[in-house]
């Protein structure tokens, strides 16, 4: 069971700033040269999320208080839930596919009291920051981005319906197509409100954030508006919804270290040799996905697909016992706990503190590394698919971190939840509704 309400969005006056010039991608994927250039603008969002002052949290809350008062952001005058479609183009096959999600408020909880589920693992660094964030500003800026199961379509009907008319916004930012309908009829956000109720939510990306929200509202249990964050669901059905890998490459082990380990682990493997990186992108592509299998490169030295052998434990190979046998039949799971700790020698804390270990979204980019290094060594991954994330999840399973990458991005800044605007008299009606 998960608790949504709507929500006094804060937002951007449309008329005083471009939203293609102002909004900003999530603070942790935001390079510091990217972050200079984006704080060339008087308004853009990066100033209020990844300040680059010496006091950072102060100064954006005198920029979110400042801004208010010159009329740049202006908070709507009624609870609303607010349609967002992202219209993209497949970074791989080129396809072009929409997104469809609704921003709302859900009340933050534990994972262990609410319907709220994780799939990867949090860092304390982060939660730190966004903490120190929240308390300085009392908003949140960027939504959790969250999956909701809708076997029954009911959800992706409802945004449809509602996205049936001429968009309130329809602009480009960050390489997507954005659409974005405010939902303010009472009957239609009782009629979500409910829809939503019976479901759980999967984290797909926001989980520090989500954390923040939680360590936030425990402090300030006093205080009704301070226990929901802004959160952006998507229905599970969303032909429009992608996950994409996260490669992995392998940085300051000497090639002299990693050859003779790596070939000890042959053994567990079906190895086949590709003859260019081309062709281990397409053998791993078109590989079975009842197997586990990953492609490692180094330039020069090793370009090929491993397959893990049939009737082979991850546990007993390890060392390490699985916390559930699900865990068999992630690939992620052998490439991590059999390649990198018990093979390379990568520790778990290192991996976490991504010590000799580095994450790309971007595979070209990964591999201009590896053929530059040639002691670098380059682990080639599929995606997760939706079924396991979830299943995992569901069990309390997270999965290692840097695991799934769901793209595109959600904007941080399209509706700001800024907690002195909402009345929990507004989530107490609507929860009445579906009593």
């Amino acid at each position: 069971m998960v608790h949504t309400a709507p929500l006094r969005g804060l937002r951007y006056n449309a008329t005083r700033v471009n939203l293609s010039e102002v909004l900003a991608p999530p603070y942790d994927v935001i390079k510091p040269q990217e972050r200079d250039v984006m704080a060339r603008h008087p308004y853009n969002m990066v100033r209020l999320i990844l300040n680059p002052d010496p006091d950072p949290y102060a100064s954006a809350a005198a920029h979110l208080k400042a801004w208010q008062e010159q009329g740049i952001l202006a908070p709507d005058s009624e609870p609303a839930y607010y349609v967002h479609y992202q219209t993209y183009t497949h970074p791989e096959s080129g396809q072009r596919l929409t997104r469809k999600g609704v921003l709302a408020r859900i009340k933050a909880e534990a994972f262990s009291v609410s319907g709220v589920r994780p799939h990867e693992k949090t860092l304390v660094g982060p939660k730190a920051d966004r903490l120190n964030l929240t308390e300085a500003t009392a908003c949140n800026f960027s939504p959790v981005f969250g999956l909701m199961p809708d076997t029954d379509n009911a959800l992706l009907a409802w945004m449809e319906q509602m996205a049936g008319e001429t968009p309130e916004w329809d602009f480009e930012f960050d390489h997507c197509q954005h659409r974005f309908w405010p939902v303010y009829d009472e009957t239609q956000i009782a009629r979500l409100t409910s829809l939503c109720h019976s479901r759980h939510v999967l984290i797909a990306d926001g989980h520090h954030r989500y954390e923040t929200a939680v360590a936030y509202a425990q402090r300030h249990a006093e205080q009704a508006e301070s226990q929901y964050t802004l959160i952006t669901l998507v229905p599970m059905s969303d032909p429009g919804l992608l996950v994409l890998p996260t490669h992995r490459l392998v940085t300051g082990l000497h090639a002299d270290a990693w050859k003779p380990r790596l070939a000890a682990l042959r053994s567990h493997f079906d190895c086949m040799p590709c003859p260019d990186f081309a062709a281990l992108e397409k053998n791993l592509h078109h590989c079975d996905p009842q197997r586990l299998a990953f492609g490692v490169y180094s330039s020069g030295q090793c370009c090929e697909l491993w397959i893990w052998k049939k009737g082979v434990s991850i546990a007993q190979t390890s060392g390490h016992a699985l916390e559930d046998p699900l865990v068999e039949k992630l690939d992620l799971a052998v490439l991590h706990q059999v390649i990198f700790e018990h093979g390379l020698g990568i520790s778990a804390e290192h991996q976490s503190q991504q010590t000799y270990l580095k994450y790309f979204k971007h595979l070209n980019e990964a591999r201009d590394l590896a053929d530059h290094f040639p002691e670098y060594l380059l682990f080639v991954t599929r995606a997760v698919s939706l079924q396991l994330i979830d299943s995992l999840a569901e069990r309390g399973i997270c999965m290692p971190q840097k695991s799934t990458y769901f793209y595109p991005k959600l904007p941080s800044g399209l509706v700001m939840h800024a907690h002195n605007l909402q009345s929990e008299a507004s989530a107490d009606k609507l929860r009445k509704a579906y009593r």
